[in-house]
């Protein structure tokens, strides 16, 4: 295999980019559309059967629960409401409020791979988190501070060591002390 030559020259949390699923329906679909105050946690979508061109979404569980909340529909999971609250928002505002205020910066926008045009504006990609490349840790931990946050996003950092006042390293990414 070969004599190691770098030491910590891959940081997962930075620079590996892996599908978000679901956990992307909190940043790409609900918080853009109550800030576009299309919703509210209160309103009712209705948990059905309902094709966007040539593709219909499914709950996970392959069952349809009728009249449904925005806090039932995240609490669930219901890929069917997190596509219908998208389809009101529409998808480009939701990918422009993943990039410009949620700190996402996997996100494509249009990539041509041997003749096909992959976007990560639409339906499925935005609202069930089945993106062209991924994101990283990094940038989903930033963005879901977010709420916290009381809705500002602070751009995120990665320390290595850390020194008291007198220069001594009393924190590295080896050893915590």
């Amino acid at each position: 295999i070969g004599e190691k030559t770098e030491s910590l020259n891959l940081n997962r949390a930075s620079m590996s980019v892996r599908q978000p699923g679901s956990s992307i329906k909190p940043i790409a679909v609900y918080a853009p559309a109550i800030e576009e105050k299309i919703i509210t946690p209160g309103s009712i979508y209705q948990d059905e059967a309902k094709s966007y061109g040539d593709w219909t979404p499914r709950n996970s569980d392959r069952q349809y629960r009728g009249e449904v909340d925005i806090r039932r529909a995240v609490r669930s999971s219901l890929n069917t409401i997190a596509v219908a609250v998208l389809d009101d928002l529409g998808a480009k505002k939701s990918f422009d409020f993943m990039r410009n205020k949620m700190g996402i910066t996997t996100l494509v926008e249009s990539r041509d791979i041997n003749g096909t045009i992959y976007s990560d504006i639409g339906y499925s990609q935005l609202g069930l988190g089945g993106l062209t490349d991924g994101v990283t840790v990094l940038e989903m931990a930033a963005a879901y501070a977010t709420f916290a946050n009381e809705g500002i996003y602070n751009k995120p950092y990665i320390y290595t060591e850390v020194k008291d006042k007198e220069g001594n390293v009393i924190l590295t990414a080896d050893r915590h002390s």
